[in-house]
């Protein structure tokens, strides 16, 4: 969660929402990405008062592995000791020039699809899910990247091309070619993603949400019936 800007929209019902909503998808583990309040005046008190109801909301924020949060300009621009406070205050942990590891489990980080328009062949353009491009570097749709924690491994699911896209594309790199350059080694067809779940056993398994909505109804078909759902 990011960029509340809680000072100058004042917009409580807004923040609320969104902590609720938050809450409601159980997630393994929150990060709080910065700007809480909206300040560009050194030490600007009256615009940290102005944000203190978010900083009481945040208090409801629970996760397994923990509450996490970083500053953004504004924090800074304002006072980063009193937001840094007020965060500490709610049990957030606060990193500075800091990470935190994952000592199990697996990770299931899904990419986004193409949308169609009218029918399957005509789509919207592609936009990636934003997450996924961060901390994969793929902007190609369909794919899926399962992290085994434990084992320190990284397996990309996709399917390469097809002679229908590559004769409406042109020449396209190979899914493998692709992964490798962003530093995966391990690529598998995207129908065998489910088969996943048979060598999970008791482990936890944590699934990054998705953005637009429809991407979301993608993911229920996908993995309907897995140890995904």
């Amino acid at each position: 969660m990011a960029d509340f800007h809680a000072g100058a929209w004042g917009n409580e019902d807004v923040i609320i929402k969104a902590i609720t909503s938050m809450r409601q998808l159980k997630p393994d583990i929150i990060v709080l990405l910065g700007d809480y309040v909206d300040g560009a005046r050194s030490h600007d008190d009256q615009n940290i008062d102005n944000s203190i109801f978010l900083f009481q909301a945040l208090e409801f924020l629970k996760a397994p592995f923990g509450v996490y949060a970083v500053l953004g300009n504004h924090d800074h621009w304002t006072d980063s000791k009193r937001v840094i406070k007020l965060l500490l205050a709610r049990n957030i942990t606060v990193l500075k020039n800091e990470n935190r590891v994952l000592q199990n489990g697996l990770i299931l980080l899904p990419g986004n699809d193409e949308m169609p328009m009218n029918y399957k062949g005509n789509t919207f353009r592609f936009r990636q899910d934003s997450s996924f491009l961060y901390f994969i570097g793929l902007d190609l749709p369909g794919l899926a990247v399962l992290i085994d924690v434990e084992q320190s491994k990284t397996i990309l699911f996709g399917n390469d091309f097809e002679l229908d896209d590559i004769i409406w594309m042109g020449p396209q790199s190979a899914l493998a070619e692709q992964a490798a350059a962003v530093g995966i080694r391990e690529v598998q067809p995207a129908n065998k993603l489910p088969d996943i779940k048979s060598c999970s056993g008791s482990r936890r398994r944590s699934m990054m949400g998705t953005w637009p909505a429809a991407a979301g109804l993608t993911l229920e078909r996908r993995y309907a019936g897995t140890a995904w759902e």
